[in-house]
């Protein structure tokens, strides 16, 4: 981030609030509010998170010195869309209210180009994420298919000679029948006279 040298950034990171996070700390969490702050990295890493509707956590990507993170937070009042954990002991971070950042880009446009800069890079990577997981959804519905169709296949063989042509001999094998109670399916019950 050669930009960054600029004198006149350096002196207004020099003079933001600084807060140290020991490891496994949360700078903040998903949901909570943005309280118009933005951060600056020291030193040290951080991983970003994100919680799945199952519960699970879903790393997004670690951010290292030099980079920003929470802009968004300046731009709009909205609720933080990601968890921010430090993973390092001892993570040095900038706190960016929106006066810095307006000093920031009036004394310097090429502040504004970086932060620009890095947020596309997330897009882009957020698009990459997605279309990975568009991919793996397109595998396992295929996959739910195949299987459908391969049960079809079974359960019609399961009546003689029904998908069976002329001058064609029934499948050698026929499939193990499944004892209903295993599947949920009512199970009838022998009637005694």
């Amino acid at each position: 981030m050669t930009t960054l040298s600029n004198e006149h950034i350096k002196n207004y990171l020099s003079s933001v609030a600084v807060k140290h996070f020991p490891k496994d700390t949360k700078v903040f969490s998903e949901g909570e509010d943005s309280n118009g702050i933005m951060y600056f990295v020291f030193s040290g890493k951080l991983m970003v998170t994100k919680t799945t509707g199952m519960g699970e956590e879903l790393i997004l990507r670690q951010i290292g010195p030099g980079e920003f993170f929470g802009e968004l937070a300046l731009i709009q009042r909205a609720p933080r869309a990601a968890n921010v954990i430090a993973i390092s002991d001892d993570t040095k971070v900038g706190i960016i209210t929106k006066t810095v950042f307006l000093g920031m880009g009036n004394h310097s446009p090429g502040f504004l180009s970086v932060l620009l800069n890095s947020v596309i890079r997330r897009l882009t990577e957020v698009e990459e994420k997605v279309e990975e997981r568009k991919q793996e959804l397109h595998e396992m519905i295929n996959q739910m298919d195949l299987y459908k169709s391969n049960t079809t296949n079974v359960n019609s063989s399961e009546t003689p000679n029904e998908n069976v042509g002329e001058g064609e001999e029934p499948p050698a094998e026929l499939p193990i029948p499944i004892d209903p109670s295993l599947t949920g399916a009512p199970v009838e019950t022998p009637k005694t006279e």
